[in-house]
């Protein structure tokens, strides 16, 4: 909301321009105009007033110039916030051009809808992680891995029992042949023996009867 003050050229009043500041400050008012339409070189007096341009530079509220006497400048245009040449410039300076404003609300539109989808899909990364990490804590998900890690453990010793088995009864057999070729030598060696001992003793026997 704005307030207006506007001064008519046959009454410019420094004291009563001070009040109505005064007044429109305490109500809810986004900025303020102090305007004045025409008039002579004196009528700008006032507006050199020390208590009026002390009154604008203090004020908490913006304030608007627009005095309308170029190319003389007041000292109320040096303090205020904006100075204007005229109260209608005033006015279309604090009116903001309507496409510009729809502009800027689809600019905070978009901004806000990249923040938003930005901090969802950051809540969505952090809630994953927390959920992996909950599950990684859950003491049926650490039984349950342990179980399959038992699992595996003795799917392998199975497996290594499997094969040493079987390398022991390969080794078996090959003993068996073996130990079967060794009986064969040693009965052949044997019979081998006894003939040529006995032979031996025919022979000796024979000799000895000649005697």
């Amino acid at each position: 909301m704005c307030g207006i003050i506007g001064i008519a050229s046959n009454k410019p009043v420094s004291m009563n321009i001070i009040n109505s500041l005064k007044k429109i400050s305490l109500t809810d008012t986004d900025l303020i105009i102090i305007a004045r339409g025409g008039g002579s070189f004196e009528d700008l007096m006032p507006f050199n007033d020390e208590l009026l341009a002390r009154c604008i530079y203090e004020s908490k509220l913006p304030v608007v110039t627009g005095i309308g006497h170029q190319p003389d400048i007041t000292i109320a245009d040096y303090v205020a916030d904006i100075s204007m040449e005229t109260p209608t410039a005033a006015a279309v300076h604090i009116s903001p051009d309507k496409f510009e404003l729809i502009q800027k609300i689809d600019d905070i539109e978009n901004h806000i809808k990249n923040y938003i989808s930005f901090k969802m899909n950051n809540l969505k990364s952090n809630f994953l992680e927390n959920k992996n990490k909950l599950k990684s804590c859950n003491p049926a998900y650490v039984i349950n891995g342990m179980f399959i890690n038992l699992r595996n453990a003795n799917n392998d010793i199975f497996k290594i029992m499997s094969y040493k088995l079987r390398e022991i009864s390969s080794l078996n057999k090959m003993n068996k042949v073996r130990l079967k070729q060794t009986n064969a030598i040693i009965k052949q060696e044997y019979s081998s023996y006894f003939s040529k001992h006995k032979l031996f003793n025919n022979e000796l026997t024979k000799k000895i009867q000649s005697y």
